[in-house]
């Protein structure tokens, strides 16, 4: 293989570290015309849906920044604002179920996030995305079930302390 053949490793690595810097600003962006629309009128509950999806990601995105005084962990407030749209809001509520019981996945809170995805297939039975998470999650904790009387010392489960 000749050295034209090959990828430019360097130019890779700049073009996706451009395309980060790119998505960044349009999420600060994203983020600002939410702000404004919630002070506009501070009575649409849906905004905070994105706010609070938007503050979650932000803070999975920059974890490795933590130990900054200006960058915080804001996962656990992110979640509350997902919460916030879902008790106040209208047209999020859908989008906020289907969150909730993916972040309770992702945060590996599988209990919390078994029992909200079963409550919501209620609602929504051919929606994919729960239906998927709640079989993932009951998986998970099965196999740390078994773990834990495998082991006896571990409890098998994170979500329970």
């Amino acid at each position: 293989m000749s050295t034209s053949d090959r990828p430019d490793i360097a130019r890779i690595g700049l073009g996706l570290v451009g395309r980060y810097f790119k998505a960044f600003a349009q999420g600060l962006r994203a983020l600002s015309h939410f702000k404004a629309a919630k002070r506009s009128d501070p009575g649409i509950k849906d905004v905070h849906f994105a706010l609070g999806v938007y503050r979650y990601y932000r803070s999975v995105k920059t974890r490795y920044l933590w130990f900054l005084p200006l960058v915080r962990d804001e996962r656990e407030e992110g979640i509350e604002e997902i919460r916030l749209a879902l008790a106040e809001g209208h047209y999020a509520v859908p989008a906020c179920k289907i969150a909730l019981v993916l972040l309770a996945e992702k945060e590996g809170k599988d209990r919390e996030g078994i029992a909200l995805g079963k409550k919501y297939l209620l609602e929504y039975p051919r929606c994919k995305l729960i239906g998927d998470a709640v079989v993932s999650m009951e998986r998970r904790l099965e196999t740390r079930t078994r773990i834990g009387r495998d082991m006896p010392g571990l409890t098998g489960d994170p979500s329970t302390g």
